[in-house]
């Protein structure tokens, strides 16, 4: 399921936007659904519900103070969405790319130069999607690439994952309702590997092993417990050798 979110008041613009994209996507009406809201004010209300936004598409018709603040809010809630900013002039300002802007439509540029960038929206919306997981604790949802989960660990009534946070450009924690062991079956298994009962790793962060230990590129030390020593050393010849 795609879940798109178009913000603005200009409703025949808009109504084109949304029709390009669901002929681009070859999707049905089952997998992908549309919200439209007239204003940032009526979006906000909705950002704390435990909906998973692919894709906000923005028209810039605020004060870009109030423009910024809104992005940063978003952001505070959706900080893996893809977000499209729409104008009828250019009216970006330094600290709104700070909000990791994906593309800006041009409302005036031809018809053309607009279907080329949904176009690249609609294969960069199937390029995440193919490769995401979604992850949620009580009211925050997050969906990361899986290739940036470093690893993860068993927690109390969950796990907790650790992962390469590209917005903030961190290597970042998350707290989630899965078992770990839910979580590992959501996973690519030939990218994972349990080096020890209590946590699986991504076997493309590591940089070197030990007797019982094993070193991710980042310098974190974790350790190999004997009983899965062999099992996770074939994973990880299978893999890396």
């Amino acid at each position: 399921m795609y879940n798109i979110i178009i913000c603005g008041n200009d409703k025949k613009f808009y109504t084109y936007i949304q029709k390009l994209l669901f002929n681009r996507m070859n999707v049905n009406n089952k997998k992908c659904k549309f919200y439209c809201f007239k204003s940032i004010d009526e979006l906000i209300d909705k950002l704390e519900n435990k909906i998973d936004i692919d894709l906000l598409i923005y028209d810039m018709n605020y004060p870009i103070d109030m423009e910024n603040k809104f992005l940063k809010t978003f952001r505070s809630y959706h900080p893996n969405s893809l977000l499209v900013l729409c104008s009828n002039s250019f009216c970006i300002s330094s600290k709104t790319f700070e909000n990791n802007i994906f593309r800006y439509i041009l409302k005036d540029n031809g018809l053309e130069d607009i279907k080329h960038t949904v176009d690249e929206i609609n294969n960069e919306l199937i390029s995440r999607k193919s490769s995401k997981i979604l992850l949620k604790y009580r009211n925050k949802i997050i969906v990361i690439n899986q290739m940036d989960i470093l690893y993860a660990v068993i927690k109390k009534h969950g796990s907790e994952v650790i992962y390469f946070n590209r917005y903030k450009n961190i290597v970042d924690k998350f707290v989630c309702n899965k078992k770990l062991s839910e979580l590992y079956k959501e996973l690519n298994n030939k990218i994972f590997s349990y080096p020890h009962k209590s946590y699986f790793v991504n076997l493309f962060y590591i940089s070197e092993l030990r007797d019982f230990e094993l070193i991710l590129e980042n310098g974190i030390l974790l350790s190999i417990s004997k009983s899965r020593k062999k099992f996770f050393e074939k994973d990880f010849l299978n893999i890396r050798g």
